[in-house]
């Protein structure tokens, strides 16, 4: 049930979230950039520069209770402040919002 939980909220951070649109400030985000292709698979690090819309820098650390043995995954890009706000809500996942060049580390 947890692994499915976390797949979901992968489907929808890269589908909802790429699809979000811009900040408005003039200048753009420099993020750090994590995308790894299969839930709790590792990712090579990457800077991107965040498109109109997303105003923010996400960083996610999912994570899995036992009794299962955890398997973390990571998850970093651009989004939307208040997507990523909702997101903060999950039980399941740490998640790490912030408006700075590149202040999404994990």
């Amino acid at each position: 049930l947890v692994a499915l939980c976390c797949f979901m909220l992968l489907s929808f951070l890269t589908k909802h979230v790429t699809l979000s649109g811009g900040a408005g400030t003039g200048e753009a985000l420099n993020c750090h950039r994590c995308t790894p292709l299969k839930a709790g698979e590792g990712c090579r690090l990457s800077v991107e520069t965040c498109k109109a819309g997303k105003d923010a820098c996400a960083a996610v650390m999912f994570l899995n209770p036992p009794p299962p043995p955890p398997t973390d995954g990571r998850y970093q890009k651009c989004m939307a402040l208040s997507d990523c706000r909702m997101l903060q809500m999950n039980a399941y996942i740490q998640m790490t919002c912030c408006s700075e060049d590149l202040c999404n580390v994990l």
